[in-house]
């Protein structure tokens, strides 16, 4: 895989998010990536973080090397309480101009 940008499907939104000088394609929350309500405390996150890990690694399965890039960078920013907050703010934002809330 290169580590240019991701070929993008119809699932994911055409915005580019860098990660350690590398580029992913980013799913539309990062809550639907780990597949945790938007309320998940941090144990709930870290705990589908692992589960998801030991599936998604590429030393276990490297087709998955994609994903496994998004749960990381998901995880990176909903484990970290100022990343998670400003996320969660700017999600509510978009929320509120496409009058979904």
């Amino acid at each position: 895989m290169s580590w240019g940008t991701a070929n993008l499907s119809h699932r994911f939104i055409c915005r580019i998010l860098p990660l350690s000088s590398r580029y992913i394609r980013s799913p539309e929350t990062h809550y639907s990536v780990l597949g945790v309500p938007e309320t998940a405390s941090l144990d709930t996150i870290k705990g589908i973080y692992r589960r998801l890990c030991k599936t998604l690694h590429p030393d276990v399965n490297p087709e998955a090397e994609e994903r496994f890039i998004e749960v990381k960078y998901a995880y990176e920013v909903l484990t970290d309480g100022a990343a998670r907050a400003s996320y969660d703010q700017d999600l509510k934002q978009q929320r509120v101009s496409r009058g979904l809330w």
